[in-house]
């Protein structure tokens, strides 16, 4: 019998348990942002591009979750793989997407305003200035963190597929040994 190490991240959460988490993660949250998206850009005002892109991004990403899931459930190094590079293209996805919206908020930031400042009433230009600056912060802020969390779990994903990998090789030669002898 052959010898494997599980490897491991956060110092004591197997991948395998990670790629779990992660799928389980992308499912729940992937349907979330789709519903609550949609509902969003059904009220919107203006350019929809941006939901709707975001929209399909986490449909998908709900969509191979499953894939993911699976793969983790069952230790299939075809799934797992699979997953793995959904997750890098769902990462590039997200970042395009990401930029998009984030170019969209600061060049229509006086649109923003003005709808502040209609909603509110004269006199809170000011405020709504400050709003808006404030939401771009914060935007940029969650975006990164979304992307650098991305950057981790494909990491992990990546990790539990090279340990089938070397699961599988070890098992194929020991059974050559065994043949052989």
């Amino acid at each position: 019998m052959g010898f494997s190490l599980t490897r491991h991240f956060c110092c004591c959460i197997p991948v395998r348990a990670g790629v779990i988490i992660i799928a389980l993660f992308g499912l729940v949250l992937g349907g979330f942002i789709t519903v609550a998206g949609s509902i969003q850009a059904a009220h919107a005002t203006g350019n929809k591009v941006s939901y709707i892109i975001q929209i399909l991004v986490y449909a998908i990403l709900a969509l191979f979750s499953v894939f993911g899931l699976v793969g983790a459930i069952s230790k299939k190094r075809g799934m797992v793989r699979g997953f793995s590079i959904f997750l890098i293209v769902h990462l590039l996805l997200s970042i395009a997407s990401g930029i998009y919206s984030l170019w969209s908020l600061f060049n229509q930031t006086q649109s923003y305003v003005n709808e502040c400042v209609s909603q509110s009433g004269s006199g809170s230009t000011a405020n709504c200035k400050s709003t808006v600056k404030t939401m771009k912060g914060v935007m940029v802020t969650v975006f990164i963190c979304i992307w650098l969390i991305e950057i981790y779990g494909c990491m992990i994903v990546h990790s539990f597929w090279e340990q089938l990998r070397d699961e599988n090789e070890m098992g194929l030669r020991n059974m050559a040994w065994k043949n052989a002898a």
